[in-house]
């Protein structure tokens, strides 16, 4: 009667229970944790940090475990921390949605020494393939579901190695009426341009919705190999 709400929920660690948003593709396995907060706020302490615990996240096809979630939230919108173990590396993130500008949100991952071929085969399973550890950075803002600008970082951890089996298509349908010189230089060349054993390497992505540029460098024993797409 005289206007104040409190509220204090728990949410059990149900297991096998799966809290599943499919218009954003995310999948939730074994959240836990308590949310507690005030109308009017009675001290912003009692409505900062709630934090919430993840055996298992899936959105779209990447995949974290053991994560931790805090969340923080006020009138002006809902900010958040995540952490958790990634392709046998650790990634942590933040994002922010704007309840004052609805609709708008930013956020950033970044990954250490996280293993690259499961993710190249999530990202581009029939394009190329890349084994080797890296440690990488994206930072990203919109609106709704809409993709604004993105920015991003890649940095190698050692040697490795990538092939790009997309010319596998190519080698495999050069012209029939081509001489012998002219199909051996050709497999000669696209053989070495495909594969390539590295000791290092580093790369920049930028993304406007969804049209970017990529920019990646690689250096070994053999002479270094620049990309830029």
């Amino acid at each position: 009667k005289d206007g104040r709400i409190e509220l204090k929920l728990n949410i059990p660690d149900e297991e096998g229970y799966v809290y599943s948003f499919p218009d954003y593709e995310v999948d939730l396995y074994g959240l836990s944790g308590n949310i507690e907060f005030n109308v009017p706020i009675k001290q912003v302490s009692n409505n900062l940090v709630q934090v919430f615990e993840l055996d298992r996240l899936i959105w779209k096809d990447y995949e974290a475990e053991n994560l931790f979630l805090s969340v923080t939230f006020d009138e002006d919108g809902v900010y958040g921390q995540l952490g958790g173990d990634a392709y046998d590396g650790y990634a942590e993130g933040g994002f922010n949605f704007y309840l004052n500008d609805p609709g708008k949100w930013d956020a950033w991952v970044a990954g250490t020494e996280m293993d690259t071929q499961p993710i190249t085969q999530v990202l581009v399973p029939d394009n190329f393939q890349m084994e080797g550890l890296v440690s990488l950075k994206l930072v990203s803002e919109g609106r709704d579901k809409l993709l604004g600008e993105s920015t991003g970082e890649i940095q190698t951890i050692g040697p490795g190695w990538f092939d790009i089996t997309k010319l596998d298509d190519i080698l495999e349908n050069l012209p029939a009426d081509w001489t012998n010189l002219q199909r051996s230089l050709t497999e000669l060349g696209l053989i070495a341009l495909k594969r390539f054993d590295y000791d290092k390497g580093a790369g920049s992505l930028y993304l406007l919705g969804r049209e970017g540029t990529l920019d990646l460098r690689f250096a070994g024993n053999d002479n270094p190999r620049h990309w830029s797409a």
